[in-house]
């Protein structure tokens, strides 16, 4: 903190007590101002969150995947959609797709035949993809819903090139499950910054510490490639 650097703490006990140390340190070290708080347990007076916001198709459907760990492969068919952006659009693209129009910024006939391929598909799999739809839905109605709404909100990648203090508050012991899948999907986005960071000049990689306590809570099966990439895009994972 005292160095400038950003700082993403993710704890899924959701003990008061840590965030309350954190804010002392950030008043001590006059960067009150760069810290943010998500809590699940306190969706209302949380700060906002989109872990869709950065990412390649590609990108964005590892990080559903992988957060809801599904298995099935046509669950995947979606990763070439290119479009909604965050996970209330999703729902709504899932739940509605007869009313979804094809975006008209596609940089090739190819992408445009692509998408027109895969709307068919979902329509005529509209029953074994139930299981992804009520998935997306119970997570959009969650009591935290709320928190990842907006689609200008930032993403991990905007907190560490801002050099952001953020407090994530899982409480793993109210929402079990749900804030396991959220923890999850968090580490999918830090993964998909530390893509991105070491696309950049190593000059314009701003020094990053990512605490992640009780980190079997959260496992992954994206944080081995995680771990493998984060030194060298200045991203100090610490499992406490």
């Amino acid at each position: 903190l005292y160095l400038g650097h950003s700082l993403i703490f993710i704890d899924p006990k959701g003990d008061t007590s840590t965030f309350k140390t954190l804010k002392t340190l950030c008043s001590q070290t006059n960067r009150l101002k760069d810290l943010i708080k998500i809590d699940l347990a306190n969706s209302s007076e949380s700060a906002k969150y989109n872990p869709l916001k950065n990412g390649s198709p590609t990108e964005l459907k590892d990080k559903i995947v992988g957060s809801i760990i599904w298995t099935e492969e046509y669950y995947k068919k979606i990763a070439k959609i290119k479009a909604p952006v965050t996970l209330s659009s999703l729902r709504d693209f899932l739940v509605d797709t007869e009313s979804y129009q094809m975006p008209t910024d596609y940089p090739s006939d190819e992408d445009a035949e692509v998408f027109t391929l895969i709307l068919q598909y979902i329509k005529s799999q509209a029953k074994d993809l139930s299981g992804l739809t009520s998935d997306i839905v119970l997570w959009t109605e969650s009591e935290f819903s709320s928190i990842t709404s907006s689609e200008i909100a930032p993403s991990a990648y905007d907190w560490i090139i801002d050099k952001k203090i953020v407090y994530i508050n899982l409480n793993t012991l109210a929402f079990e499950e749900s804030s396991r899948r959220f923890g999850r999907l968090i580490i999918q986005d830090i993964k998909t910054a530390v893509q991105r960071l070491q696309g950049a000049d190593e000059k314009d990689r701003p020094t990053t510490s990512d605490v992640i306590d009780e980190f079997a809570a959260v496992d992954s099966r994206g944080f081995i490639e995680l771990l493998n990439k984060a030194q060298s895009a200045k991203v100090r994972l610490t499992l406490p």
